[in-house]
């Protein structure tokens, strides 16, 4: 249960972040957009895949080295799933290194805030949960 919890937390933090990133990158290079309700089924299907990027990368790592690169190997997933998304529903041309580069900080934004809300999320659950359990071991020896 706690595991799709934190799928759906993660999943409305993507869409959210992609929502915004969506209209600001709309807004900087689509100057007359006109828009079907087809960009919001896209952005769904691409923050799902990205969401699902976290089931790929569950495991804890033993050292903080490889931790680092299991984060790293998680970026490189969420930047190929965005831009063959991108490449897919057309929201980008290759020839056009500005919307590449736009992309590729996009993305690397929307990492940084969701990965950063997640880790901030945990923090406050385990200190919630040794809270918990401090309180039930007095409780216990009382």
């Amino acid at each position: 249960m706690r595991i799709l919890k934190e799928l759906m937390f993660t999943f409305s933090a993507i869409t959210t972040c992609t929502v915004i990133g969506a209209a600001i990158y709309i807004s900087i290079f689509w100057k007359n957009p006109e828009l079907s309700s087809a960009i919001l089924w896209q952005i769904i299907v691409c923050s799902l895949l990205c969401t699902l990027g976290n089931l790929l990368f569950r495991k804890e790592p033993k050292s903080r080295r490889l931790y680092y690169g299991i984060v790293f190997l998680h970026y490189l997933y969420i930047n190929t799933v965005v831009l063959l998304s991108g490449l897919y529903f057309e929201w980008f041309y290759l020839d056009s290194i500005q919307m590449v580069l736009s992309m590729l900080l996009m993305i690397a934004c929307i990492f940084l805030i969701v990965y950063t809300t997640l880790q901030l999320r945990s923090k406050r659950d385990t200190m919630l949960m040794n809270e918990r359990l401090q309180t039930y071991y007095k409780k216990r020896t009382s």
